[in-house]
């Protein structure tokens, strides 16, 4: 609900909260993290909090944003982007706040376990290990490609912001779907972070909403692959980067139409 609420908020949609919820409980990357019991939820419930208190307070959004460095390899593009982004904007507290809450989680690690740091030294080997097989199962060429590319578009939304006129919002939506796209490996779970590109592009008409909530239930009722892990899930790389581009090329139109009048839909 807190997801959905702020969705709402930020996409300025005058539709109720209670039809984003319905689209959110059925995306299939939601699905598998309520399954498998994955932070992916509270990575992005933290994300839209810090981007809720940015506008007026951004030391308590820095401390809320430092959150997402739970999982670093899938964060480090949208964190990458908001530091850039204060260092611009000389937004210190923001990055302070930052700092502050990446010490206060590293301090209570350690609090609850001392050994922490030594028991992580001990597992490196086995996660190597893991790791490796699972990249014996890709195509690292094509791995690599979709790597670079999300880099690319990520850096395009950063300085191409002024010239597409992307909201805050926005170039943080598309930065969160890309985070996934550099790590390694990937998890459907993980795509969770590419729901507000995903509200974005579907756009504010109910019409389109209640459709694309029917086309996802369908998808996770008939699809065993959503809930059953694969190795081959890297591929699922491609939804946020055909997101990202479908998006950027609305913002395209609708800077060369100032007055609306092209859609997102005549646009794709």
């Amino acid at each position: 609900l807190f997801i959905a609420l702020n969705l709402r908020k930020a996409c300025r949609f005058t539709a109720s909260p209670l039809l984003l919820l319905p689209l959110l409980l059925t995306f299939p990357p939601f699905m598998r993290a309520f399954l498998f019991g994955q932070l992916s939820p509270l990575l992005l419930a933290a994300a839209l909090g810090s981007l809720q208190l940015r506008e007026k307070h951004h030391l308590f959004s820095g401390l809320t944003a430092s959150i997402l460095f739970v999982k670093p390899h899938i964060t480090f593009i949208p964190l990458a982007g908001w530091t850039f982004h204060a260092l611009r904007a000389r937004e210190y507290h923001w990055i302070a706040g930052l700092l502050i809450g990446l010490t206060l989680q590293f301090l209570l690690v350690l609090t609850v376990n001392g050994n922490t740091t030594s028991a992580f030294i001990e597992t490196v080997p086995e996660i190597i290990e893991g790791h490796n097989r699972l990249l014996s199962h890709i195509n690292v060429e094509l791995n690599t490609l979709l790597q670079l590319l999300a880099v690319g578009l990520a850096l395009l939304a950063l300085f191409a912001r002024s010239r597409l006129s992307l909201s805050h919002f926005e170039v943080s939506a598309i930065l969160l779907a890309l985070g996934p796209c550099i790590s390694s490996y990937l998890w459907i779970h993980d795509l969770l972070l590419a729901f507000p590109l995903f509200v974005l592009c579907v756009g504010r008409r109910k019409t389109l909403l209640l459709s694309s909530l029917v086309l996802l239930s369908g998808l996770f009722i008939l699809q065993e692959g959503f809930i059953t892990p694969s190795p081959y899930e890297y591929l699922g790389k491609l939804g946020p980067i055909i997101l990202t581009l479908l998006y950027t090329t609305y913002a395209i139109f609708r800077q060369k139409d100032p007055e609306g009048n092209h859609s997102f839909q005549s646009a794709r």
